[in-house]
């Protein structure tokens, strides 16, 4: 239980990656005040936290800032109720993000509210951020990602590539480069 009452509700089953368990939680959309969305990684064999990664970044980390002057703080979500994905072989986990909330009036959170409506990629062993695409910047309409990363391999102007597909509640797949996050077949 966080500050603010309410549980670490799981919706989708944990990312496995060797003797790991990486959990995220659907957090709800019931104002800013609340659980945070923190992603975070257990040993299997002992149940101890092994890393936690903010889903709205707090200062001295990348992209912090995103949510106005001191919009980090006490921030309820984003978490994500979708399954993760891993990539073993890279060591990498993809997580797809829910919305930020209060979805349809974002006054209380100006900026493009990262890591929300964005698929974030992470070390899978020490949670460390490596690239995110955010699909919907300051998403007012629920824009969020609703299906788990695909893995693919792309034929790119003859030359092939590790990509991950990302499907949205618009109904756009966003082909990524699976190791740097950049569009495969650009965006407009």
């Amino acid at each position: 239980t966080e500050k603010f009452g309410g549980g670490y509700n799981v919706a989708a089953p944990p990312a496995i990656f060797k003797d790991t368990a990486i959990l995220a939680p659907a957090t709800g959309e019931q104002g800013r005040y609340g659980i945070a969305g923190d992603i975070r990684s257990f040993d299997l064999k002992t149940g101890k936290e092994l890393w936690r990664f903010h889903t709205v970044p707090q200062p001295g980390e990348p992209n912090f800032g995103t949510w106005g002057p001191d919009g980090w703080q006490d921030r309820r979500g984003p978490g994500s109720w979708v399954n993760m994905t891993v990539d073993v072989a890279n060591g990498l986990v993809f997580v797809p993000m829910g919305q930020p909330t209060d979805q349809n009036f974002g006054n209380s959170r100006p900026g493009s509210n990262l890591y929300a409506a964005s698929v974030v990629a992470l070390d899978a062993a020490t949670g460390t951020y490596r690239w995110h695409f955010q699909v919907t910047h300051h998403d007012v309409y629920d824009w969020d990602l609703n299906s788990p990363p695909m893995f693919a391999e792309v034929n790119r102007n003859g030359q092939r590539m590790l990509a991950i597909v990302q499907m949205t509640k618009m109904g756009y797949l966003f082909f990524l480069n699976r190791l740097t996050g950049e569009p495969i077949f650009g965006v407009e």
